[in-house]
């Protein structure tokens, strides 16, 4: 601002002389952190439907890759299921990735039983394949046991379906 002062004609001005300079600044960069933050609390949203028997609520990645799906009586054990599923979903897409065998389809679903307990910690009961590599469901039972279920409601059972696109 100093050198913008220096160059400017002010010499021409008649003694005695003031000026008060208003300087507007605006922060670009704080419209747009709250811009991503709106859209980042819409994407994070957890859309829980109530059914029949309970509660289930959907997610998958943006290719439609891996896709989980969590079905209980409890609200928010769905939610808190769906929630930490996503944010690790990326030992899911290893899984499917590693169920590429030959000519088998890497698609199908896993079904598994996760049973929650306190300070995130869980147990998991592995069901049904239908995933034709028969290590499919080993990894996703590893990689179910690596994620912390973090404020999930103790006690409660949910039902989890894996579904790995073809």
């Amino acid at each position: 601002m100093k050198e913008v002062f220096k160059k400017a004609p002010l010499s021409k001005v008649a003694r005695p002389a003031a000026a008060i300079a208003t300087l507007d600044v605006s922060n670009s960069r704080a419209a747009g952190e709250a811009v991503m933050q709106e859209r980042r609390a819409i994407t994070e949203q957890i859309d829980v439907k109530p059914d029949g028997a309970g509660f289930t609520a959907e997610w998958s990645t943006t290719d439609k890759e891996v896709s989980f799906a969590a079905r209980s009586s409890s609200k928010a054990g769905v939610e808190v299921v769906i929630k930490n599923l996503r944010d690790r979903f990326a030992g899911f897409l290893d899984c499917r990735r590693r169920s590429r065998k030959g000519d088998l389809s890497l698609g199908g679903t896993v079904e598994a039983t996760i049973r929650l307990a306190r300070g995130g910690e869980s147990s998991t009961k592995m069901g049904a394949s239908t995933v034709a590599h028969e290590r499919a469901p080993i990894c996703v039972e590893k990689a179910l046991g690596r994620v912390t279920f973090e404020g999930a409601p103790p006690g409660q059972k949910v039902d989890v379906t894996v579904t790995f696109a073809p």
